[in-house]
């Protein structure tokens, strides 16, 4: 009751204020719509810098609603539900706009909430807008499985996120982000002559988790020293790198890997038919994106005084050799498994993978590969769930008007979102999730208000 009265207290001043100017938001001229999400943002923030409490901040929306004349609702998760038109409460909205709070992430979070105040606010008068505030912890949308199904048979259900500004992300996978790592132990090198293996222009963990039949370079490159070493090649490992973004053509961004190793003079020819072999199997398969690769003399003066040992290079290529990667199937369901970045220097060895499902996979079946690998190779291994967003084609006149106009960024981001909880209660409904930012307000906003006069 405490904590009420002062959340009541701290509303007081925002709620005269919004009054005092809500006729400047029935003339959108008056003020820019930016203006108008930088104020409710500024009073979220001012109101909650330091709160315990996730229905405190449902219960400062709900009097938001109320202040400003708005039908407002809250249900028992604390989802806070507003409708503009409170004139004629018989017409029913044809669009429902969503938006997530949660204590943690409240700062980012408040961008969206923000963003949604604005909408209900510069609609009113002219579109019959509803609105969805959802608290959430974080990785646990119980809002989301739990929110009233009357607010899903609107013709229109959009989604704010704020982890892909300009994006719109029509679909969401179950991913998972396992870092693997180990210490490693260097030593002198026993052999005499040091190169640099390059691989230049791979296209990136993007295009691989689209599902195009790309080669990883990492993975590749480990079983091409896996063989090196099966067919009595001499080596030492010195260093494997991967640059994750090298250049990016405005679909796919690219990669280059650096591999330092040194091998006997006597197995400079074997080397030499090996990288052949090799070359013309990786150009081979990732046509037309010609990519570059070449062996080069290390200079003296560059020349290693320390590789790793023999057992940790082992393990190493005995990872990188059996370790899944690509598209594949696991109990009649898709998964993708990619390495996004690898590093193998003096600090140890450290590798990320992403795997994707094209459900909600269970996460052992993911990941089983992974565990079973680190296991035998002495890895660590620890993971991380998140969830990806994919652009796509589709045949929804509204949704594809709204991919035309959102920003052609990378095909894939991380979209943690509700986005897949919805569409797994809702099979047939025609849910997106568009990523606004504080930062270009302006801009998305035109984006979206064209989107809902169009419907």
């Amino acid at each position: 009751m405490k904590n009420l009265k002062m959340l009541i207290l701290i509303l007081i001043p925002i709620i005269v204020l919004s009054f005092s100017s809500c006729t400047s938001f029935v003339n959108p001229q008056e003020e820019k719509f930016k203006d108008v999400v930088y104020e409710e943002y500024e009073a979220l923030i001012d109101a909650f810098l330091d709160v315990s409490r996730i229905s405190d901040i449902s219960d400062y929306i709900f009097l938001w609603g109320n202040s400003h004349g708005f039908v407002t609702k809250k249900d028992s998760s604390g989802s806070v539900i507003i409708r503009n038109n409170s004139e004629n409460l018989k017409e029913e909205p044809s669009v429902h706009l969503s938006c997530d709070f949660t204590i943690p992430n409240r700062v980012k979070d408040f961008e969206a909430v923000a963003f949604l105040m604005g909408a209900l606010k510069e609609t009113y008068g002219n579109k019959v807008l509803e609105a969805s505030f959802v608290p959430y912890k974080p990785g646990i949308y119980y809002g989301a499985g739990s929110i009233s199904s009357n607010y899903f048979k609107r013709d229109v259900f959009i989604h704010l996120n704020t982890n892909v500004p300009n994006e719109v992300v029509l679909e969401e996978n179950s991913v998972y982000q396992a870092e693997i790592s180990r210490s490693i132990k260097q030593v002198k090198p026993t052999c005499s002559i040091a190169y640099t293996l390059k691989m230049e222009g791979m296209p990136s963990v993007y295009a691989q988790e689209l599902g195009n039949n790309i080669v990883n370079p990492a993975k590749e490159l480990g079983i091409f020293f896996s063989n090196l070493r099966t067919e009595g090649v001499l080596f030492d490992l010195k260093e494997m790198n991967t640059d994750q973004i090298s250049k990016d053509d405005g679909y796919f961004s690219y990669t280059n890997t650096v591999v330092k190793f040194l091998i006997t003079q006597n197995d400079v020819k074997n080397l030499n038919k090996a990288f052949q072999r090799f070359k013309q199997n990786i150009i081979k398969e990732n046509l037309p994106y010609n990519p570059e690769i070449r062996v080069e003399l290390l200079e003296d003066e560059f020349f290693p005084e320390k590789v790793i040992s023999h057992k940790d290079k082992d393990d190493i290529l005995n990872f990188l050799y059996t370790v899944f990667t690509g598209v594949g199937d696991i109990d009649d369901e898709e998964m993708t498994s990619v390495i996004t970045s690898i590093a193998l220097d003096e600090k140890g060895f450290r590798l990320g993978l992403r795997l994707t499902s094209s459900t909600d996979m269970d996460k052992e079946a993911l990941l089983g590969n992974v565990k079973a690998s680190s296991l035998l190779s002495e890895m660590k291994f620890n993971y991380k769930m998140m969830r990806a967003g994919f652009k796509q084609d589709t045949e929804i006149e509204w949704i594809s008007t709204f991919l035309n106009r959102a920003s052609n960024i990378a095909p894939s981001q991380s979209a943690d979102s509700p986005l897949s909880v919805y569409k797994k209660r809702f099979k047939d409904l025609d849910l997106v999730s568009y990523g606004v930012s504080i930062k270009d307000v302006e801009k998305q906003w035109n984006i979206l208000e064209d989107i809902l006069e169009g419907l």
